[in-house]
């Protein structure tokens, strides 16, 4: 349930300014996946972290090493749920 609760999050977050503002505009990572929850999501940095590594690795072609963690293709949807 939570691979498929970040899938949606990553929908969510490239979808709807609002929610991303809302999400993204708390410093503190606890109290942004707090949001999540309450927001209806129930996943963990571990599940946004193996989504974006499923994602890699099936992307033919593209450099592996362009992750959100040095500012690759989910960079700016994903990795600042992370922090």
């Amino acid at each position: 349930m939570s691979m498929q609760s970040a899938q949606l999050l990553v929908e969510k977050m490239k979808t709807d300014h609002a929610f991303r503002v809302q999400i993204l505009g708390e410093p503190v990572i606890e109290n942004r996946f707090s949001r999540l929850k309450a927001a209806g999501f129930d996943c963990n940095p571990d599940d946004i972290a193996r989504l974006q590594s499923s994602f890699e690795l099936s992307e033919k072609g593209e450099d592996l090493a362009h992750t959100w963690q040095n500012g690759g293709p989910c960079h700016t949807k994903c990795a600042p749920v992370l922090g």
